[in-house]
C-alpha cells in the first residue's frame, strides 16, 4: 500500500474548518501537516491565540510555522506564501511517503 501525506494550507480565518479537514484527511493519509504563517498574506500579524488552540486541539497533525517576509510577496507576486506553504509542508514528510495531497483548510 503507498503512504499519502496531506499537507493543509492554514491560517486563523480558517480555524473553524482545521479539525474537519484533518479528521477526514487521516481516512486516507499516514501524516498530516499544516503550515501556517506568522501573518496572514496580507502582511497583516496573525491571531495566535486561535492559532494555539488550533494546534493544541490537534495533536495528531504537525503544525509547521512559516516566517512571513512581505518583501517576497511584493518581489514574487500574490500566490507565492501558497506555494512556500506547499513546499515547506513537503520539506517535513516522512521519507516513507509516495504521495502529497494538498489542501486548503476552507
Amino acid at each position: 500500500m503507498k503512504n499519502l501525506t496531506t499537507i493543509i494550507n492554514f491560517c486563523s480565518n480558517e480555524a473553524r474548518f482545521i479539525s474537519h479537514s484533518i479528521k477526514a484527511a487521516l481516512k486516507c493519509s499516514q501524516q498530516v501537516i499544516v503550515p501556517f504563517s506568522d501573518h496572514f498574506f496580507s502582511g497583516d500579524p496573525e491571531r495566535w491565540a486561535i492559532i494555539n488552540t488550533c494546534i493544541v486541539e490537534n495533536p495528531e497533525a504537525l503544525f509547521v510555522e512559516i516566517p512571513f517576509d512581505k518583501s517576497l510577496r511584493a518581489k514574487y507576486g500574490p500566490h507565492f506564501w501558497h506555494n512556500v506553504a506547499r513546499w515547506v509542508g513537503v520539506q517535513y514528510c516522512k521519507k516513507e511517503s509516495d504521495f502529497a495531497l494538498f489542501l486548503d483548510a476552507d
